[in-house]
C-alpha cells in the first residue's frame, strides 16, 4: 500500500512537494528503509515526510503518541479500536464532544481486499457503518 503526502511547494507556484512512501507486511520487513513503513499508517493533520515547517498543535502530537502506544491493527475490530479510542481523554483520538473545539465528523476505511469503503460517525454507531460504498472498476 502506498501513502501520499502533498504539501505547498514555498519556492514555486507550480509545482507541490510529495512524498510518496511503501507500508510493507512485516515479513517483507528486510525491505525497510526512509521509504517503508512495517503495518499501517496514520497521520493527525500535520505532514510526517513532507519536508515543510509546520506548527504541530498538541492534539496531533498527543493523538500520534497514544496511537505509538497501541498495538498494531490486524482485525477490522482493531481498526474500529483504534479509529475511535478515547483513552487520552483531553485528546482523544476520535473526539466528538460538544466541548472540543474541533471534533470529528466520520472515520473512513478502506477494504482495498472487497473493494468497499466504510464511513463511520462515531457519535451514532462505533461498530455499524453510516453508508458502505463499492468500489466500482472496468
Amino acid at each position: 500500500m502506498w501513502n501520499y503526502e502533498l504539501g505547498p511547494n514555498l519556492d514555486s507556484n507550480k509545482t507541490s512537494k510529495v512524498s510518496k512512501h511503501c507500508i510493507i507486511g512485516s515479513h517483507e520487513a528486510s525491505e525497510v528503509s526512509a521509504y517503508y513503513s512495517i503495518g499501517y499508517c496514520y497521520h493527525f493533520n500535520h505532514y510526517e515526510r513532507v519536508p515543510l515547517k509546520q506548527c504541530v498543535v498538541h492534539s496531533s502530537r498527543h493523538r500520534k503518541a497514544r496511537t505509538d502506544q497501541m498495538k498494531t491493527p490486524e482485525t477490522l475490530d482493531d481498526l474500529l479500536k483504534f479509529a475511535f479510542d478515547d483513552k487520552d481523554e483531553r485528546y482523544p483520538i476520535y473526539r466528538s464532544k460538544k466541548e472540543y473545539s474541533v471534533q470529528c465528523v466520520a472515520t473512513a476505511l478502506f477494504d482495498l481486499i472487497l473493494k468497499k469503503v466504510c464511513i463511520y460517525d462515531g457519535r451514532i454507531s462505533k461498530e455499524k457503518p453510516l453508508i458502505m460504498l463499492p468500489f466500482y472498476s472496468d
